[in-house]
This record gives structure tokens, sequence and C-alpha cells, in this order.
């Protein structure tokens, strides 16, 4: 991939979005509201209602831009 501000290449990664107990890769969810967390004797659940859909990023080895695209929904 090209970058549209300075025309160098472009290297493909991921943001990672760490929680409790874990980490896997972030996903864009359709709306506004937060979710909603479930409080319960074991770590907290959280309840997502939006769509989820998985984020292609890249990121320009010249000047740093970072681009990221809401691709697959998961």
């Amino acid at each position: 991939m090209i970058c549209p501000k300075c025309n160098e290449e472009m290297e493909k990664g991921y943001l990672l979005d760490s929680s409790y107990g874990g980490a896997r890769k972030a996903v864009w969810v359709r709306g506004n509201d937060l979710p909603t967390i479930k409080i319960s004797a074991f770590p907290p659940a959280v309840e997502i209602t939006g769509e989820q859909y998985q984020l292609d990023v890249y990121r320009c080895t010249a000047c740093g831009l970072v681009e990221t695209y809401a691709t697959e929904q998961v």
C-alpha cells in the first residue's frame, strides 16, 4: 500500500486492545453508546450491542501516517 500523504510504502499492522486477562486486535463498533458492563462474582462481562468490524491498520514507514480501515464484520 502506498501512503496518500508522501507516496512512500506503508506496512500492515494492528491496534492492540489489551484487557483484563488478555489481549486481542481492536475492533470498530457501530453506534455511540459505550458497552454495558454486567457486575457479577466473576470478572465483569461486557455486552456489545453494535455491529463490529475488523480493523486493518497501515503505517507509513517514512512519515508515520496511520490509516485504519473497517473491513470485515466480526
